[in-house]
């Protein structure tokens, strides 16, 4: 390998067949990497890498939807991401924020519902007010209060969506930029900025401590005993979800959520395996996992069907131990998600889907709930000291 110094340059050259090859393996590889010269000595020196530039140098991110890599979209306001905030759902945090210029509840949800530059323009036609109503209080629009309740969403968005938890985190330590060509008055795009960052930090720290700090109110067992937490109490309920984005490690890899792990587990196929833990979202794995019946709709995304094999033959056998695993993994490797499970004591858990008469309640409630049994069945390990 020929070695050319220039001021700024470095140049390599290949002089044989192996060492082209060696080259070409290593360009693909570190195109658009940093490297760093640590000095070394008359004898030589080495460069090491330090990662893509944009990481390495800390470059900011412009989060503007319509601006940003699609890999970013999901952390823009205007992002199709639902959520559930106080018992209401919105299609977006745009969504929301607009929501609150208006007064009545029903242009409120018809706001609730909107994403994209629908949500952005819904309350164009309304004049300014300095002051609106929400959840029983009166807020100053622009004010401190009006902004904690911009951390709310965004932080509801982030716990509840996996796409937009996955996004922001993503994104590292890289400053978050919010700059479009005309600044908002009420809520500046370097507060919006801060707000995102701070969310990722608390993120980091556990979802408990997150909720705390943006003052979301912690969840209190319904009154009748029993949470069904997939669509009655999903609001205060939703983390314990198996679609909840809540990383675990197992078999010495990382699955985004108890979700990826278990259709993961559908085949011994590699290839399966991988398709399914590379899934941005937890449906789009379940998509994947779909038994291969060319009838039913719900397979057209089948991996099975695709590549025209099959299920392992003894998945009705494992699938609830798998759960069972896969779910303890979570509770004792999120001790903050534990701490919100032993709080349920003695409520009866109910998946109330009714799409699902094995893990949920079915279409008249006469459904096994395998999913909210065998969650209380790792409420009693939890509570007993069990691991995984």
């Amino acid at each position: 390998m020929r070695v050319i110094l220039k001021p700024e340059n470095l140049i390599l050259t290949p002089e044989t067949e192996a060492e082209r090859d060696a080259f070409l393996a290593w360009r693909d590889s570190a195109t658009g990497h940093v490297f760093y010269f640590e000095g070394g000595s008359s004898k030589g020196g080495a460069l090491r890498d330090l990662g893509l530039r944009e990481e390495a140098c800390r470059e900011p991110i412009n989060i503007v939807f319509d601006q940003a890599q699609p890999r970013w979209q999901p952390i823009s306001n205007l992002a199709h991401t639902s959520f559930i905030l106080r018992g209401v759902t919105y299609a977006s945090v745009e969504g929301f924020w607009q929501s609150l210029k208006f007064d009545a509840a029903d242009d409120r949800a018809r706001v609730a519902a909107l994403w994209g530059k629908p949500a952005k323009r819904a309350a164009a036609a309304l004049p300014e007010r300095q002051c609106f109503d929400y959840g029983g209080e009166t807020f100053a629009v622009g004010g401190p209060g009006h902004h904690a309740l911009m951390h709310q969403a965004c932080l509801a968005k982030f716990i509840q969506h996996a796409g937009a938890h996955a996004a922001l985190l993503a994104t590292g330590d890289r400053p978050l930029t919010h700059r479009t060509r005309r600044d908002s008055t009420t809520i500046p795009g370097a507060l919006m900025a801060d707000i995102w960052m701070r969310v990722r930090a608390s993120l980091r720290k556990g979802t408990a401590a997150a909720e705390a700090q943006a003052g979301l109110p912690r969840p209190v067992s319904p009154p009748d005993g029993s949470i069904r937490y997939f669509a009655r109490d999903r609001a205060e309920f939703g983390f314990l979800s198996h679609f909840y984005p809540s990383p675990i490690t197992l078999d010495g890899e990382e699955w985004p959520t108890v979700e990826h792990y278990y259709q993961a587990q559908k085949s011994f196929s590699p290839a399966y395996r991988a398709a399914i833990r590379a899934a941005e979202t937890p449906g789009a794995a379940k998509q994947l996992a779909a038994n291969p019946d060319p009838d039913r709709p719900a397979a057209r995304k089948s991996w099975f069907l695709a590549s025209g094999e099959t299920p392992r033959p003894d998945w009705a056998a494992v699938k609830r131990d798998i759960m069972r695993r896969a779910d303890l993994a979570k509770f004792t490797q999120h001790p903050d998600l534990a701490e919100r499970l032993l709080a349920t004591g003695t409520a009866e858990l109910i998946e109330d889907s009714p799409f699902e008469p094995f893990w949920g309640a079915g279409y008249d409630g006469s459904g096994e709930n395998w999913a909210g049994r065998v969650l209380m069945e790792v409420r009693d390990q939890l509570q007993s000291g069990g691991s995984v």
